[in-house]
C-alpha cells in the first residue's frame, strides 16, 4: 500500500517473451519449458500491473514460484550413484562384505538395487525448497543464506544414504 502501482511496459515485454517461450515448449512438446514460461508470464503480468519498484518488494515470492515447476529428473542417476557409494562405504565401515556393480549392491544375504524412487530426489527438492524459504526469512547476510541453502542440499543426500544403509541392514538382519 505504501508503494503505489506504476504499470510497466517492461512487464508487457516479459509477457510476450514468456508467451513465446510457452509456444516453443508447446511446439517442441516439452512440458517443463511451458511451465517455466508460464511462471515467467505470471511474473511479467505482475510487473506490468504494479511496476518495477513494487515488484521488487515481492521479488522473492515471485521467483519462488519456480519451485512449483517439477524439475530434477536429470539428478536421479547421480543421486543413485551417490547413495550406492554411501551404502557401500557404510557397510565396509561396519565390516560387512559388500560388492557394488553400478547401482546394484551385493551382500552375502542378498542383492539390492538403488532404484529411482530411492535416489532421494523428492526429499532433496523438498529440503531445498524449505531451505530457501528459511534462509530468506531468517538470515540477512548473503553468505549465511547461501550456507544454509548448501546445507539443505548436503544434509538430505547424507540422510538418504543413512536411510538406504538402514534398509540394507534391516533386510540383512531380519528374515525378510
Amino acid at each position: 500500500m505504501a508503494m503505489p502501482p506504476r504499470p510497466s511496459a517492461l512487464g508487457l515485454a516479459a509477457v510476450a517473451l514468456g508467451s513465446l517461450g510457452w509456444l516453443v515448449g508447446e511446439t517442441a512438446g516439452v512440458l517443463q519449458v511451458q511451465q517455466v514460461a508460464l511462471v515467467f508470464v505470471l511474473q511479467g503480468v505482475v510487473l506490468a500491473v504494479i511496476g518495477r519498484a513494487a515488484a521488487m518488494v515481492i521479488a522473492f515470492p515471485l521467483f519462488y514460484l519456480y519451485f512449483g515447476v517439477p524439475f530434477g529428473t536429470f539428478l536421479i542417476p547421480p543421486l543413485q550413484d551417490v547413495t550406492a557409494a554411501f551404502v557401500v562405504r557404510a557397510l565396509h565401515l561396519i565390516g560387512m562384505p559388500v560388492h557394488i556393480d553400478g547401482i546394484f549392491i551385493h551382500i552375502p544375504t542378498g542383492s539390492f538395487e538403488v532404484a529411482e524412487a530411492c535416489a532421494g530426489l523428492r526429499f532433496l527438492i523438498t529440503s531445498v525448497a524449505l531451505g530457501v524459504i528459511f534462509a530468506y526469512e531468517f538470515y540477512t547476510q548473503l553468505w549465511r543464506r547461501l550456507l544454509f541453502i548448501a546445507l539443505s542440499i548436503i544434509v538430505p543426500v547424507i540422510a538418504n544414504g543413512f536411510r538406504a544403509t538402514g534398509i540394507v541392514l534391516l533386510a540383512h538382519y531380519s528374515d525378510y
